[in-house]
């Protein structure tokens, strides 16, 4: 985010199509400083239309009255009275009176690109003020710690209040926003005790996952040793049973080698029998 100083000296005589359409309008440079210097949602439809449209979560919407005046960074609103789509712009000027103020803005005169430009109060319906004015940044970084920004809020907050011509709701309102502020911190110290408690339950549980790890790694190597055991176990057998094969093959090739066994001789009762009955 930029502070508003900055947006007015990087745009200041240059035209903002921010939408890319009908050239340099005057919500252009609405859209633009909403980006750059709020960080808020983009405004819709035609100049007057966002006095009702607006978004109601980022801006509080202050009617003109005779008696008040527009602050520094608020977005002022003209009705039709002059012209149909109306008129917007950024007020850029401190203690404004309630008879006139000074904006930054574009296409007002007609055709015109960004530049300073003093009003008075015809035809305004009012001014968008931002509830929250984001710290200027340099380089990306902060130039307040956000300690410093809620601070600058409340301070706000209570100096509504006060001009008002409310002292006591504005002493109500900073007791309240500083007992606000110690539950704050009991709470976020209760919260940092949580977490300290949660991380050392996460390093015991990545502890006992380790643990677990290396148990299953043990269990995989004896399993895988007794697997390869067993592998050379088998393979000592088939050795074992490729010999005896090859021994009975040799076996069964000399087996055409032995001697034939002898005759026997006939015994010579036998024979006689065998002539005596003929045969």
């Amino acid at each position: 985010m930029v502070s508003l100083t900055t947006f007015v000296a990087e745009w200041t005589n240059k035209g903002i199509d921010f939408d890319g359409m009908y050239g340099f309008q005057c919500v252009d440079l609405v859209q633009q400083y909403n980006k750059e210097c709020l960080g808020n949602p983009t405004f819709s439809g035609n100049a007057i239309d966002i006095w009702t449209t607006y978004p109601k979560g980022s801006y509080d919407q202050i009617v003109n009255t005779p008696t008040n005046a527009p602050q520094k960074g608020d977005i002022v609103i003209w009705g039709s009275l002059i012209g149909q789509y109306g008129h917007i712009d950024v007020c850029i000027s401190d203690n404004n009176s309630n008879n006139s103020f000074t904006g930054f803005d574009q296409n007002w005169p007609l055709g015109s690109v960004c530049h300073s430009q003093a009003h008075t109060y015809f035809a305004v319906l009012g001014w968008l003020r931002p509830k929250t004015i984001p710290a200027p940044t340099t380089g990306g970084v902060s130039t307040i710690t956000p300690d410093e920004t809620n601070a600058i809020q409340v301070l706000t907050e209570a100096q509504k209040t006060y001009s008002q011509g409310n002292l006591e709701g504005t002493a109500n309102f900073l007791v309240g926003q500083t007992v606000e502020l110690a539950n704050t911190q009991i709470g976020l110290t209760n919260a940092q005790n949580e977490n300290t408690q949660l991380t050392g339950q996460i390093t015991d549980l990545n502890s006992q996952i380790v643990t677990i790890k290396q148990e299953d790694v043990d269990a995989g190597q004896k399993e895988l040793e007794a697997e390869k055991a067993l592998a050379a176990e088998q393979e000592a057998h088939k050795a074992d049973v490729t010999a005896l094969q090859g021994q009975l093959t040799a076996l069964q090739g000399h087996s055409g080698d032995l001697p034939a066994p002898a005759p026997v001789k006939s015994n010579g009762f036998f024979a006689w029998l065998t002539h005596l009955f003929g045969g």
